[in-house]
């Protein structure tokens, strides 16, 4: 493998940067962008996405024109990782909110389709991020 490991721990600082913001936010209230905290939040997403995107480039750039066998067990990888988390998510935030949701939302975020058609029709908090990621990545 091979991984930029100052990367993946520089991500792993902004990830435990957002989760403190998250954290504050949900015992506190939320932040705008002009609080420090609100800063926190909104550039550990950023550098976060940045970085991870630079590490995906890095792993995968010789093979920057990949064979068909490649971008299938790509995307077999990606799906493993995000989607059984975002179903679980999902459909628990549907049963605790114990109403019917709108069908063709819950379609887009099953699908994760959402991120590129309504990012904001998600039934959970975090998920949001997940549809940014299918979205940039």
């Amino acid at each position: 493998m091979n991984r930029l490991y100052n990367l993946d721990y520089l991500r792993g600082l902004a990830a435990f940067g957002i989760m403190i913001y998250h954290y504050i936010s949900w015992c506190f209230g939320r932040y705008s962008a002009q609080d420090y905290m609100g800063r926190v939040g909104v550039y550990g997403v950023a550098v976060f996405y940045v970085l991870s995107g630079l590490t995906l480039f890095h792993v995968y750039h010789k093979e920057m024109v990949p064979t068909w066998l490649q971008i299938k067990h790509f995307f077999k990888k990606r799906i493993f990782r995000i989607f059984p988390l975002l179903w679980i998510v999902t459909i628990i935030s549907v049963i605790i909110s114990a109403k019917m949701p709108n069908l063709i939302h819950l379609f887009l975020n099953l699908s994760g389709l959402f991120g590129f058609f309504a990012w904001d029709i998600t039934f959970s908090g975090g998920v949001w991020s997940i549809g940014n990621e299918l979205v940039f990545y």
